[in-house]
C-alpha cells in the first residue's frame, strides 16, 4: 500500500492505493488530487510505503492490504 502523507506525517487516506493500482500513473494522479481535494496533503511530494496499515483502503478498488473492501457504512 502506498500514501501520501500530511504536513503531520499522518497518512492521508484519500490517498493510498494498493500496490497493482500504484504502478498506473493516471492512479497516482487521481489519489494525489484526492489528497488536494481533502486538504490534508497541500504540498505532496512523494508516496510512502504503508504496509502495516489495515485500516487504510485503496482509493481505486477499495481493497486494504488484506484483500478486504471497503464496506459501505449506509
Amino acid at each position: 500500500m502506498f500514501v501520501l502523507l500530511s504536513d503531520d506525517d499522518v497518512p492521508c487516506g484519500e490517498t493510498a492505493l494498493c500496490e497493482p493500482c500504484f504502478a498506473t500513473p493516471q492512479n497516482q494522479g487521481y489519489a494525489s488530487e484526492q489528497g488536494a481535494q481533502a486538504g490534508d496533503v497541500p504540498n505532496p511530494k512523494a508516496f510512502v510505503e504503508a504496509n502495516e496499515n489495515t485500516m487504510l483502503f485503496c482509493c481505486i478498488c477499495d481493497e486494504n492490504i488484506c484483500g478486504e473492501k471497503l464496506k459501505n457504512c449506509d
